[in-house]
């Protein structure tokens, strides 16, 4: 069996561009992510980084993503972008290395490498 290709990440400009990629990425998959979409207030949330971050750290939130990411194929997740920009974002190292953390896990989960940036994709 082939491996899947990765999928490529344009980075976005802002926090609130990359929530409402994934959103928009997931419901064109058919998976809505109603807890997402309502943690975040659809990207619009005043305090979308606080809210970000405390997706980051949910056990419950990376309950949910494991499942999502075996049953969606190439779902992308909030932890794909944070890993790659979320610095530049507000994020502190260790959000972005939890983030990293759960990236790598929804990828073992999906069985494949499920996207990478644009730079990554020129280094592979």
């Amino acid at each position: 069996m082939l491996r899947p290709t990765p999928r490529i990440l344009q980075e976005p400009v802002s926090l609130r561009i990359a929530v409402k990629r994934v959103i928009a990425q997931n419901n064109s998959l058919g998976y809505g992510a109603p807890r997402f979409v309502q943690a975040t207030s659809n990207g619009e949330a005043p305090d979308l980084l606080q809210r970000c971050a405390g997706l980051l750290v949910s056990p419950t939130a990376l309950e949910a993503m494991l499942k999502a990411v075996q049953e969606y194929d190439g779902l992308l997740t909030l932890e794909d972008f944070v890993m790659r920009w979320g610095s530049r974002w507000g994020f502190n190292s260790l959000l972005v290395e939890t983030a990293r953390d759960s990236a790598s896990m929804f990828d073992r989960a999906a069985g494949c490498k499920r996207w990478m940036a644009e730079d990554e994709a020129a280094l592979d």
